[in-house]
């Protein structure tokens, strides 16, 4: 299988299923809010001009995830660096617009709108929520969620898989990502005298090598392995391979 590249991607090592979980956690919190008095308010107006997938109509699920990923990522330089700066603005909302593009709007609406006679939706959205303001809570909680290993995607461990449940046309699309600090940390450590030789992988190492690498790596403040797997569902819509969600999974 040909994998695409993007510029700015860099290659990483592992991470640990329980970073994992915690930066769910706190991303969840972070969507949520502390209570449910968003369901009074009123929707926030956005839009945002929609950009088509630039592999095209007919672009294969690995080429829509591929995209989405270089966007979250391009969306997540300019929320670091801040809105303010320079032509952050026209940048996040660039980034913003294709995730738009590649996204399952309709799929997603309906996934965020509460419905109170059905009680389906979000219990958090208020009660207009427009599609616009749904599908940018959605963009903004993929990118928070993926932002710590988004620079470190290593787009040669790609993969495409095939749900077997029956109904919609989906793949589940995964990535190994890592986050850059941590693999020169990693790589720090694993230079020091009784860790092992460094082209070994660390499920290779014995028990002691790998003893001693996890202690070292806690007091710098991180857990081995540093390896996470970006997921995407990628659905089949009318207007082709569309992301509907995205999840942070432990590599193992």
């Amino acid at each position: 299988m040909n994998t695409p590249s993007i510029p700015g991607f860099t290659v990483g090592l592992r991470a640990g299923a329980l970073r994992v979980v915690l930066l769910l956690f706190v991303s969840a919190i972070a969507l949520m809010g502390c209570d449910d008095k968003r369901r009074h308010q009123t929707s926030e107006e956005v839009a945002f001009k929609v950009i088509e997938p630039a592999a095209g109509a007919d672009a294969s699920p690995e080429a829509i995830a591929t995209e989405a990923l270089a966007a979250m990522r391009d969306l997540q330089r300019v929320r670091a660096e801040g809105l303010g700066k320079g032509d952050n603005r026209a940048k996040y909302e660039e980034a913003m617009g294709r995730i738009f593009g590649l996204a399952d709007q309709d799929r997603i609406y309906d996934m965020m709108k509460p419905d109170p006679t059905t009680n389906s939706g979000s219990p958090f959205s208020p009660t207009d929520l427009s599609k616009d303001a749904a599908v940018r809570k959605i963009a903004e909680s993929w990118t928070s969620k993926t932002a710590y290993y988004i620079d470190g995607v290593e787009l040669a461990t790609i993969q495409v898989l095939t749900p077997s449940a029956k109904g919609e046309e989906r793949r589940v699309v995964t990535v190994v990502a890592v986050n850059a600090d941590e693999v020169k940390k990693l790589a720090a450590i694993r230079s020091q005298s009784g860790m092992g030789a460094a082209d070994v992988a660390f499920e290779n190492l014995t028990p002691e090598q790998q003893g001693k690498i996890r202690t070292a790596a806690i007091a710098e403040g991180f857990n081995v392995p540093i390896e996470a797997r970006i997921r995407m569902v990628v659905a089949k819509t009318k207007s082709g391979w569309r992301v509907q969600k995205v999840d942070l999974v432990s590599a193992g």
